[in-house]
């Protein structure tokens, strides 16, 4: 869960219309629309999904983004209550995760959070990022983490969508038998044998 109080702001005599906030935003939040006419393209801010991770503002080669406070704080948060906790469970099972383990540090927020937010509907990394707020900090820990939980639950992230197109990065549990074999002094499958054992203790 984050609490928002923050918004992007842009600054239409600056901007150029060139996109790049829009590439760089976690949730959708900053999209560039106007005429055909590129005089006329301009960003413009969701402010119901605008994260306040400032990506768009450090990405800007105009310095016409910035960053405001908003008149009421935005929580971006999904609350377990009301989802089936064995579900929630059994999900962070299949992505090598433990319910109360922190999967954003930048946010504090929990890999139940994330199964929660799954579970009720979220099929992708920015969905994900729009029901906890996720994404508006580093995006280093948490980003490969989602992917893991999405894929588990049978989401194929590579067709998800934006902001990341790719799949899931490699963990223990993933590197194919043939690498294993090949490279048998780097212990791979006792690796993930005992990470799994020790996250299901």
């Amino acid at each position: 869960m984050k609490v928002v109080k923050f918004l992007a702001q842009v600054d239409k005599t600056k901007c150029v219309g060139d996109k790049l906030c829009e590439e760089m935003c976690p949730t959708g939040a900053i999209r560039v629309v106007g005429k055909k006419a590129e005089v006329d393209k301009k960003a413009t801010v969701d402010s119901e999904k605008c994260l306040a991770c400032a990506r768009c503002m450090d990405r800007c080669q105009k310095d016409a983004v910035t960053m405001v406070p908003r008149g009421q704080p935005k929580v971006f948060g999904t609350s377990t209550e009301g989802v089936d906790h064995a579900k929630i469970r059994e999900l962070c099972r299949k992505a090598h995760r433990q319910p109360y383990e922190l999967v954003c540090v930048c946010t504090f927020t929990l890999a139940e959070e994330i199964a929660a937010a799954i579970i009720k509907g979220a099929r992708s990394v920015r969905e994900v990022a729009l029901m906890t707020g996720v994404l508006s900090g580093c995006q280093q820990f948490c980003s490969p983490v989602i992917q893991r939980m999405l894929k588990a639950y049978g989401v194929d992230i590579a067709k998800a969508g934006a902001p990341l197109t790719y799949d899931q990065t490699f963990s223990l549990w993933d590197i194919p038998e043939e690498i294993q074999q090949k490279y048998p002094g780097y212990y791979f499958k006792e690796d993930a044998e005992m990470a799994t054992r020790l996250r299901s203790e």
